[in-house]
C-alpha cells in the first residue's frame, strides 16, 4: 500500500470509514482520521485494549506498508462499539440520574431538581 494512499482516505472530506486488510488476515476498521497515521514506512492504527491494564484505554499497532494488501470503504451499517473497561457498568440511560460521585441520585421531587440540578425557590 502506498503512502498517499492512506493519507488521501484520511484527509477526504467528509471522512469514509474503512477497513485495513493486512497480510497476515487482520483486519482493522478506521471509524475516524485519527485512528490511523501513515508515516514513510508504517502505518501506526489505535485499537481498543480490553485486556490491557485499567489506565490504558488503548494502543497502537504499528504495520509496515507492505502487510496493507487492501483497503476497503465500510458499510454504512457498521458501527462501531466503544469499548468497555473491565469492571464497569453501562451507561446510565437519558431518562435516568446518574449516581454522583458518592453513589447517591439525585432528589426526584421537583422537575427541576432533576433536570438542571437547581433548587427551586
Amino acid at each position: 500500500m502506498r503512502l498517499d494512499d492512506i493519507r488521501n482516505l484520511t484527509r477526504k472530506v467528509p471522512f469514509q470509514p474503512f477497513r485495513v486488510y493486512l497480510s497476515n488476515g487482520s483486519t482493522f476498521d478506521i471509524f475516524h482520521p485519527d485512528m490511523i497515521l501513515a508515516t514513510s514506512g508504517a502505518a501506526h492504527i489505535s485499537v481498543a485494549s480490553d485486556n490491557g491494564p485499567d489506565h490504558v484505554k488503548d494502543q497502537a499497532v504499528i504495520v509496515s506498508l507492505y502487510h496493507i494488501q487492501k483497503i476497503e470503504p465500510l458499510p454504512r451499517t457498521v458501527v462501531p462499539s466503544p469499548p468497555r473497561p473491565r469492571g464497569s457498568t453501562p451507561a446510565w440511560p437519558a431518562t435516568h440520574s446518574a449516581p454522583d460521585s458518592r453513589g447517591a441520585r439525585p432528589s426526584t421531587g421537583s422537575p427541576s431538581a432533576t433536570r438542571s440540578g437547581s433548587s427551586s425557590r
